[in-house]
């Protein structure tokens, strides 16, 4: 990565929504667990990768475009290769696609 990861709440407390849809808008990809801020990123096409627990359903909650945003199952979450195979092919996408 050409940039740190940014731990938002660490460094801003509480982010909101508008200010988080702002901050995804300006990121090459977002890396996240299955929680809502992976559905907002979908919902502004920010190209993500998106792991998955072994309690979520991804057949349900996964974004429909699997072209820019990926997943990572359960059985692969402790794959780094796999996570950074996915992540490595979300930051090939160009920004604003």
């Amino acid at each position: 990565m050409k940039f740190p990861a940014v731990n938002l709440v660490k460094h801003f407390g509480h982010v909101g929504l508008g200010e988080l849809g702002y901050i995804l808008t300006q990121s090459a990809v977002l890396l996240s667990n299955d929680t809502g801020v992976s559905h907002v990123a979908a919902a502004l096409e920010v190209p993500s990768v998106i792991i998955f627990s072994r309690f979520s359903e991804p057949a349900r909650w996964a974004p429909l475009n699997s072209d820019l945003h990926k997943i990572v199952l359960s059985e692969h979450h402790d794959s780094m290769e796999e996570v950074f195979h996915q992540l490595t092919e979300q930051l090939a996408i160009p920004v604003g696609s």
